[in-house]
């Protein structure tokens, strides 16, 4: 997330991240950036696989979209993977099940 996509939130939204993460003008390019880590990460030869989820009715999904296609550009193991669903705990355990299974646990 960016600052941009912070920009597009509510109030409340907002005031849930600055609890989160600090000051949110400080957020862009920080630690909880997920576009500067990934930034960040590109050049080196290890980098770690990602797995994303989203709802298609879930209020970030113009976000997870954002994010989708900025790594769509990048060279990761990157995993995208997109159903209905809203931005609540029934949602997630589904997705959890497929994350597991995703995981290379034996």
């Amino acid at each position: 997330m960016n600052t941009s996509l912070i920009s597009e939130t509510d109030e409340n939204f907002k005031m849930e991240l600055s609890n989160i993460f600090g000051d949110i003008s400080s957020f862009k390019g920080s630690e909880n950036d997920l576009f500067f880590l990934v930034n960040n990460l590109e050049s080196c030869k290890s980098k770690p696989k990602l797995y994303q989820c989203c709802g298609s009715e879930d209020f970030l999904y113009k976000d997870n979209i954002k994010f989708k296609n900025f790594m769509e550009e990048k060279n990761f193991d990157y995993t995208y993977e997109e159903s209905t669903g809203t931005h609540e705990w029934g949602y997630w355990d589904t997705q959890i099940q497929k994350v597991l299974k995703w995981l290379p646990i034996k």
